[in-house]
């Protein structure tokens, strides 16, 4: 994939993380700047289905690490804030799953296996968490 179904208007700046979801979306995290991303989801025939820019106002969002859950929620983690965002899969932000007041400093990469979320820090170290997909359970 590399162009918008209009043939010339380019898809990515910098595609830094690819994840195909369970309901087959494809989730990239495109590199657009020395800080900044931007999360875009696409079908898997290559139509764009929406762009994620952080839940934030006139703030940037640094996307690092990406994985899906068994619901097709959306987990990404943004490296310059310190947070772990949760998204449905239709792009509505759900909620944080670690803000910067209990995550490791700068979470640059993101694994999930069944009840565990693997976060890796930019400066060296490896957080685990306890993963609930459902809050109210």
């Amino acid at each position: 994939f590399e162009f918008d179904k209009d043939g010339s208007t380019k898809l990515f700046t910098k595609p830094h993380r690819v994840f195909q979801n369970y309901n087959t979306d494809i989730c990239v995290i495109d590199q657009i700047g020395q800080s900044s991303g931007v999360l875009r989801v696409l079908s898997s025939d290559g139509a764009v289905k929406f762009d994620y820019r952080g839940n934030y106002v006139k703030k940037r969002f640094d996307p690092r690490g990406l994985v899906c859950d068994g619901n097709c929620n959306i987990i990404v983690t943004d490296c310059l804030h310190s947070f772990i965002h949760m998204l449905s899969p239709c792009g509505e932000f759900i909620r944080y799953i670690v803000t910067k007041q209990e995550a490791i400093d700068s979470p640059y990469s993101v694994d999930l296996t069944k009840s565990s979320l693997w976060v890796g820090g930019k400066n060296g170290e490896i957080s685990v968490y306890r993963y609930i997909s459902d809050p109210n359970n």
